[in-house]
């Protein structure tokens, strides 16, 4: 088939250092156009192009909010089939819309939207305006397309199953690194801060590892760390994962487990699932996976395949298009998406209410 004609909107660092390079390494893409609020940020996109490659800065068109192209000039090409969308969380959820109803397809970032509420609303609205699903919307979250989880969870299978998850994330965002120092995330307009935007990654990748029917109930005490980082940089989660009415049979047992993630954890960046079995432990991560088995531990199996996953859900989207997957991947459902802001949401509800339980409606993959 012929290389489907993308634009990519949003020129920040992920946009630059995670989506760029796929949009012109993958054979199925022709990158054509870059929409930034600002032409200048536009331009900073081309200038990440390796001289090496066969895309040419001079064949992306730029469109920006301070220039005569703007969004609707994109949108208004015929050539342009489908978006990759990397805008603040506070934008996004508009920018979608225009591009449904332009009959663009659309690969958009995470988190959803801002809030369960406001992501469910644009779910509803987008059932209702994309002609059957036939106008794609999928949701990045790139952890669900990195290849330790499943390999995780199979070796949990074989030591007979889950009984107990602990999660470990820390993520220390210092003043001054280039995160922080993105506008929108430094003053965040949105809940959370932090620990939203980036910890719907580690719930999405808990939920790669829990059983697809079973409801989630968490109860949760939140922490600011750092000064730098309100209203909340870090949260200490004890959440029971069950059949919804009570465990079955031994082989459907209900899983305990802890979810503790805190972005105000100095310097250090460490993270861990660790996933108890009756006979063993499987310690997984983004880039590693460990098992020790009967009290014998083995050596940590790197995996060196697209580690961050970025490419695989590129190609994931590309191929929903290509093949005219109604809704799209799977794997990119903005329903799942949902479960996983659904998740922050709750542990942040929980932690203002002082650790008041709550159980989660979105949460199960049915």
């Amino acid at each position: 088939m012929s290389p489907i004609n993308v634009a990519l909107l949003g020129a920040g660092i992920f946009a630059k250092e995670a989506h760029l390079p796929p949009l012109l390494s993958n054979p199925n893409v022709n990158l054509v156009a870059v929409y930034s609020r600002s032409l200048n940020s536009a331009k900073s996109v081309l200038a990440e192009i390796p001289s090496e490659s066969s895309t040419k800065p001079e064949s992306i068109q730029l469109y920006s909010e301070d220039s005569d192209n703007k969004l609707d000039a994109l949108l208004a090409r015929d050539d342009i089939k489908a978006v990759v969308i990397a805008l603040p969380i506070l934008t996004q959820p508009e920018v979608i819309k225009k591009c449904i109803l332009a009959g663009k397809h659309v690969l958009s970032e995470k988190p959803v939207a801002p809030t369960v509420a406001e992501a469910v609303e644009l779910l509803e609205w987008y059932n209702k305006n994309s002609n059957g699903g036939d106008t794609i919307w999928s949701v990045a979250e790139n952890f669900r397309f990195q290849a330790p989880w499943p390999k995780a969870l199979a070796e949990a299978n074989r030591l007979g199953g889950i009984r107990g998850i602990e999660v470990r994330v820390l993520q220390g965002v210092e003043k001054g690194g280039k995160y922080f120092e993105t506008a929108w995330r430094k003053v965040p307009g949105y809940q959370g801060g932090f620990l939203l935007d980036g910890g719907v990654h580690f719930t999405a990748a808990l939920r790669e590892l829990l059983p697809k029917h079973h409801e989630l109930t968490i109860a949760s005490f939140s922490q600011l760390l750092q000064d730098h980082l309100p209203p909340h940089d870090t949260i200490r989660t004890v959440f029971r994962s069950a059949p919804k009415g009570g465990a079955v049979s031994e082989e459907d047992r209900k899983i305990t487990g802890t979810f503790n993630i805190s972005f105000g954890a100095s310097s250090v960046r460490a993270t861990s699932y660790t996933l108890d079995c009756p006979n063993g432990i499987v310690v997984v991560n983004p880039n590693s996976l460990k098992v020790t088995e009967n009290g014998k531990e083995e050596q940590a199996t790197k995996v060196e395949d697209d580690v961050r996953g970025v490419e695989a859900e590129l190609a994931a989207f590309l191929e929903a298009i290509q093949k005219g997957v109604k809704g799209g991947d799977k794997k990119q459902s903005p329903e799942l998406a949902i479960g996983d802001l659904e998740m922050i949401e709750a542990m942040l509800k929980s932690g203002e209410q002082g650790g008041v339980p709550q159980t989660l409606k979105y949460f199960t993959q049915l």
